[in-house]
């Protein structure tokens, strides 16, 4: 294993100096566990990680990127597809003197890259926003539209809560003119057939509490309670029954 806790770093130009360039952590925690089996040629490995928080050094003033309570899993199958089910022998690493950090991967979702945490982004007044965000890559299986047995599946999801968003002219200022996005949330799903990578199935849900078009005088657009939802066949025309 290789841990560490309380950790800054700096990945760029000129660290260190006011012309820096490129990502900065602070608040960082990680633990490497590669495991080797006794009596074969197994291994497995597994990181977990997390930051306080992220940022990027040397953009432009009207131009931010952030990141708050970042946490990152992954687990590595063996060559023969077997994975470790942390869920059950979970692994704790020490990380400091006093500091340890778990490792709690549920194997059932078979080989797993996760992310997750609360980003803002800003772009020259034209374009924020901010929220909860997740990135996942885990396996499954699915029941697909008359079908009677499940089908093996990779499954790529990126998702977000709590999202506030805005696209127009002078965000974030009184004299603000665009498309407003409260309370907003979204899952958006790209599942491939593990057998037949050709085939592949694309969903998406997303709800937002209200929708609106500000600054404009004379003209009110605005909505509440706005809902999305959409189920995409892959091109062989079969169709994943999530209700199944």
């Amino acid at each position: 294993t290789i841990a560490a806790s309380g950790v800054n770093a700096f990945a760029g130009l000129n660290a260190g100096t006011p012309e820096a360039i490129g990502l900065e952590l602070s608040g960082v925690e990680f633990a490497l566990v590669v495991l080797s089996e006794v009596s074969g040629d197994r291994a497995w490995t597994s990181v977990t990680a997390g930051a306080a928080s992220v940022g990027f050094a040397g953009l432009p003033d009207d131009v931010t990127v952030s990141g708050t309570d970042l946490g990152v899993s992954v687990n590595i199958a063996a060559g023969d597809g077997s994975i470790v089910d942390y869920a059950t022998t979970p692994i704790s690493v020490q990380t400091g003197i006093q500091s340890t950090i778990e490792l709690e991967m549920d194997g059932s979702r078979g080989e797993l890259v996760e992310a997750v945490g609360s980003l803002e982004l800003s772009l020259f007044g034209y374009f924020s926003v901010a929220g909860r965000f997740a990135f996942e890559k885990s396996q499954t299986e699915v029941l697909l539209v008359d079908a009677e047995e499940n089908t093996a599946v990779d499954v790529l999801t990126l998702g977000g809560s709590d999202l506030s968003l805005f696209a127009g002219k002078d965000g974030g200022t009184e004299d603000a003119i665009g498309l407003e996005l409260t309370g907003a949330a979204f899952g958006l799903a790209i599942i491939t057939d593990q057998e037949n990578p050709d085939v592949s199935w694309t969903a998406l849900s997303g709800t937002a509490e209200s929708f609106a078009l500000v600054g404009v005088d004379g003209l009110t657009m605005a909505s509440s309670a706005v809902e999305l939802s959409a189920n995409l066949a892959s091109e062989d025309g079969s169709l994943i029954d999530f209700g199944g």
